[in-house]
């Protein structure tokens, strides 16, 4: 259990501060996984990388980034004994039988902040499955879309970790994060205080604008729980939206009237279910907000809904929630949800929403997705003035001398197939009979969602067209 201390905070926070912490973590992750994720989940790459290291920074890395075990013996004289008492004293890191090792928790950092969050459900050291604070990608997704411009009050709702209203401290005078797991909150008064932001940022508990009263905010970011979950799931973490994933987004979106300034702004990121089209999120925008609002919404990327429920899927059983049968038969009865819920799509989305004057307000659809779905018959351009390459790990389609896309070997066989006649999902079927060893609805939902991002990918690049 963590220990609230501001002095003893304060010191852990000069010695990752000395330690060169935030920067040595972007090196090993380097630079696309650092600010894809928060979370260091390509743990066997970063071992491989901490050997670049001297004893010292590979076993503070270890220790407080993988949640590694590290023996005594082996800390020795590498991390100082004053600094070893200071973890223990605040309880990151527990001591038992000539080990030490962190309880369930690592620190992450990003851009000279650092956060204490649990370890995740996929690295090795995790015991606590379903840990008290969560952080995601999506995380960065909402805290690249932090601006820059000076504001007096900012809220950040369903807080969790506390990084959204941490980095916004940066530019507000003053910060209010509501959250309503009781449990995290101890996890965002250390993160404040490690931060150095206390006197600008406070904490409610409870539920979205309920413990607000009738404050006011000129900026509101929200990373909420989206995630379309059917009846009967217990979906692991926090990020069950209800069935059509809207439930607390409504919410969330019809408090802007009330606690937004006029000319304040809001931000939200997530994923929203839909039609082939459009998310249904966009037709209660419309419907609750058009009129007095400027609203941006920008789609971003689109997958099938059976690999949404395939990826729900996967996690319940990699958190231990679920046994891999037990998800495999839920996922057949979804096929059934699906049709109920008339969704084709799970969109992800960024959305921006100003407060304008009555009767001022519009929407604005920006839609990058790929347009592409299993019905869809791909027809190869006839004038090619391209070239296919094989390299070591990869194929690559290149133009005038450039290499313009990289395929793996699956979709140099899936572009070889089409024939102007069949749809993608009957180009797969082709390919399974070539290969009866991957002939399963499950590995379909996914190998079928990949052929149709990649379909996207060859259009831009001109080399098919859809039918």
């Amino acid at each position: 259990m963590i220990i609230i201390d501001v002095e003893k905070i304060k010191k852990l926070r000069n010695y990752l501060d000395d330690a060169c912490y935030d920067t040595l973590n972007q090196k090993i992750r380097q630079h696309q996984n650092y600010f894809f994720s928060p979370l260091p989940n390509e743990y066997d790459n970063i071992q491989l990388e901490l050997l670049k290291l001297k004893t010292d920074k590979r076993i503070l890395l270890k220790l407080l980034l993988l949640g590694d075990k590290i023996a005594l013996s082996e800390i020795g004289n590498v991390i100082s004994s004053e600094f070893l008492k200071l973890l223990i004293e605040l309880g990151i890191i527990i001591k038992s039988d000539g080990y030490v090792q962190t309880d369930s928790y690592i620190i992450v950092s990003f851009l000279d902040k650092y956060f204490l969050v649990g370890i995740p459900y996929n690295n090795p050291n995790c015991k606590v499955k379903d840990p008290a604070v969560y952080i995601g990608m999506d995380t960065y997704r909402l805290t690249e879309n932090i601006t820059s411009k000076r504001v007096n009050k900012v809220l950040d709702l369903c807080a969790g970790s506390g990084i959204q209203g941490i980095c916004a401290a940066n530019k507000a005078n003053s910060v209010t994060l509501v959250e309503i797991n009781h449990q995290t909150i101890p996890f965002i008064k250390f993160n404040i205080l490690l931060n150095n932001v206390e006197d600008k940022v406070r904490i409610e508990e409870g539920s979205l604008y309920e413990p607000l009263g009738n404050e006011t905010y000129d900026e509101i970011y929200t990373n909420p729980p989206f995630i379309a979950v059917p009846k009967g799931w217990n979906f692991p973490i926090a990020g069950n939206g209800g069935e059509n994933g809207l439930d607390i987004i409504n919410k969330i979106i019809s408090g802007y009237r009330k606690h937004l300034n006029i000319n304040g702004q809001a931000y939200m990121i997530g994923e929203a279910i839909g039609t082939e089209k459009e998310p249904f999120l966009i037709d209660e925008l419309r419907k609750e907000l058009s009129n007095d609002f400027k609203i941006t919404i920008i789609l971003d990327f689109k997958f099938s809904i059976e690999a949404h429920l395939r990826r729900s899927s996967y996690v319940a059983i990699g958190m231990e929630k679920m046994r891999g049968d037990d998800a495999d038969n839920l996922f057949e009865k979804y096929k059934d949800w699906i049709k109920e819920v008339n969704a084709v799509f799970v969109y992800n989305y960024y959305l921006k929403v100003e407060k304008t004057k009555q009767g001022q307000g519009s929407i604005e659809v920006i839609d990058m997705t790929t347009t592409w779905s299993k019905n869809d018959i791909p027809v190869l351009i006839n004038d090619k003035d391209y070239q296919i390459q094989e390299f070591p790990q990869y194929y690559a389609i290149c133009r005038n001398g450039k290499v313009i896309a990289q395929l793996d070997e699956a979709t140099l066989k899936f572009i070889k197939k089409i024939d102007g006649k069949m749809t993608i999902e009957e180009i797969y079927q082709n390919l399974c009979e070539e290969n009866k060893n991957i002939v399963n609805y499950l590995p379909k939902v996914e190998a079928i969602q990949s052929l149709s991002e990649a379909c996207g990918i060859l259009k831009v690049r001109n080399i098919i067209e859809k039918m």
